[in-house]
């Protein structure tokens, strides 16, 4: 979708937009816009609502990480993701999948909300922005084949009485397109929205939060749930010819996902890679190649040393370096090299948002994998994380579990604000395939010039493990398969074809904005839209 304007030197209004990978979630984020409301509580609205309709992919149990930039000013980043408890004790970790034994991490994303909320603050109570997340709850929703798909496996892998008792009412997963209603979800938001969303971190729903959990058999506590909070940062960035990206630090991906846009960059400016050139089938197959190696360069790395500390965070500097990234580039052959020890997999959901006053959010919220850890509160409706897969077995590796420790997370957020002036704020769902996605997108607009409809709907690949899929082989779907996988298998690369706009390849989703022009898409491969709204002039973002 796209919309363009005149401007005048006195107008410093944007045309609003949203996308996110539900349209129930997008028509939210509409309506608080439309209300007068900013980018900050549309996107806690989306948030709220997606964790009513795909709940096996976030909940209030889970974590988010946002990045948010104000016109005029530098990308700020926050980071909301819950840590380890303090008395890990038993916690038998490396056995468990599912269950207490896995629900070792605090969930960040309510402190996030309220964090942002307070920073940005905007005209709208609490009960207006969890409005449409209540009467999807309480009214019901359609259930869709990918949520269907969530309860049949989670019901398979973690039976339980409770998981049954809120998402299985009749005793039988629902069919696509029944209607499911979430009656104790509607009243956790009712009760956020009367208490305020202190009462998640250490009032009555933390005291309610930390008995379930002791109950179940997890090690977290109520002193865990108080000292759960979002904390601002200073966001990665590089420079490239098209514009500065930017993406948060450790303990996400955030570094391997700059990298490789960073080495598509240095790439193209050292072959002197022509627009109608990289359109060609050469040109093409040649990136895609380069593409693929980058991601195994910034895995790799991403692999041995992504962790919570401060010293992680100065090697990712260090490794958006030129100098690193020179060597990376030239250590790049015309044959793939191997693929790097296996990475995480999970369950996200990314969603962005501009208002009116330029105010924008590129935001992602998750419990990891389908319904996280399998443990739900009947008497609350909340799903709790299984986060805590993210770190590492290893006792030796700088990931590796302790008390007091946020994971390895695969989630991360990026923007881009680009040389002409406008800014893309960009993102998707899919564990390994989040970085990979990300430059899909780039490569596809910014390189090759693609509408951004089409270039989130163009055929894309998949290196490594992801939602849904286990293995660690190149995959690419149908089209693009047909074209290059012969090519890439030639070089190397165990490539299989996939089916065109399978679902693992990820939700994403973008807005282009300037101060003329506002582009939004979101992904066919999901359940969701991208809005353009006629918005209210807030005067308070």
């Amino acid at each position: 979708m796209q919309l363009s304007r005149n401007k005048t030197d006195n107008d410093t209004q944007y045309h609003a937009a949203v996308t996110a990978p539900h349209k129930s979630a997008a028509a939210a984020g509409e309506r608080i816009l439309q209300q007068g409301g900013n980018a900050i509580e549309a996107c806690v609205a989306m948030a709220s609502a997606l964790t009513v309709v795909y709940p096996h992919m976030t909940s209030l149990g889970g974590d988010g990480f946002w990045m948010i930039h104000k016109p005029g000013e530098a990308p700020i980043a926050l980071n909301a993701a819950g840590k380890s408890a303090l008395e890990l004790g038993q916690c038998e970790f490396g056995a468990h999948l599912r269950g207490p034994k896995i629900a070792l991490t605090t969930a960040g994303a309510v402190s996030g909300w309220k964090e942002a909320l307070q920073r940005f603050k905007g005209s709208l109570s609490l009960d207006k922005i969890f409005e449409p997340a209540i009467l999807l709850a309480e009214s019901g929703f359609e259930v869709t084949e990918t949520l269907k798909a969530g309860i049949e496996k989670l019901h398979t892998d973690y039976p339980s009485s409770n998981f049954t008792q809120v998402f299985m009412p009749n005793g039988v997963v629902p069919s696509v397109g029944e209607k499911l209603c979430l009656p104790a979800l509607a009243q956790t938001y009712r009760r956020l929205a009367s208490d305020g969303l202190q009462s998640w971190l250490d009032g009555e729903l933390a005291k309610e939060n930390a008995h379930f959990l002791k109950e179940q058999g997890s090690p977290i506590r109520f002193q865990d749930l108080c000292d759960t909070r979002a904390a601002w940062q200073t966001p990665l960035s590089i420079s490239t010819q098209w514009g500065a990206f930017f993406n948060l630090a450790a303990p996400t991906q955030g570094s391997a996902s700059l990298s490789i846009v960073a080495l598509l960059d240095k790439y193209i400016s050292a072959k002197s890679v022509s627009q109608s050139h990289s359109q060609s089938a050469t040109g093409e197959e040649e990136l895609l190649h380069l593409l693929i190696e980058s991601v195994k360069q910034a895995f790799d790395w991403r692999n041995q040393h992504l962790a919570d500390s401060d010293a992680c965070r100065e090697m990712q500097h260090q490794q958006l370096s030129d100098a690193v990234l020179n060597g990376q580039l030239t250590s790049i052959t015309d044959k793939a090299a191997p693929w790097p020890s296996p990475g995480p997999i999970g369950d996200t959901v990314w969603m962005g948002v501009v208002d009116s006053e330029g105010l924008a959010v590129s935001y992602i919220q998750s419990i990891y994998w389908e319904f996280g850890s399998g443990l739900v509160n009947p008497a609350t409706g909340v799903v709790w994380n299984n986060r805590s897969l993210g770190f590492n077995v290893d006792q030796t590796h700088p990931n590796a579990i302790a008390p007091n420790k946020q994971p390895m997370h695969t989630l991360n957020p990026p923007m881009a604000l680009l040389n002409d002036g406008s800014r893309l704020i960009y993102g998707t769902m899919g564990g390994e395939g989040q970085p990979q996605t990300q430059a899909a997108i780039i490569w596809r607009h910014l390189v090759q010039g693609q509408p951004l409809e089409e270039a989130i709907s163009a055929p894309r690949w998949l290196l490594g493990k992801t939602w849904g899929k286990s293995e660690d082989n190149l995959k690419l779907e149908q089209p693009l398969f047909d074209l290059y996988g012969t090519h890439l298998i030639n070089r190397g690369h165990d490539a299989v074809a996939a089916p065109a706009l399978a679902e693992f390849f990820g939700h994403a989703g973008a807005i282009h904005v300037s101060d003329t022009v506002t582009r939004c898409s979101s992904d066919p491969r999901s359940d969701g839209a991208g809005i353009l709204v006629s918005q209210l002039l807030q005067g308070n973002s």
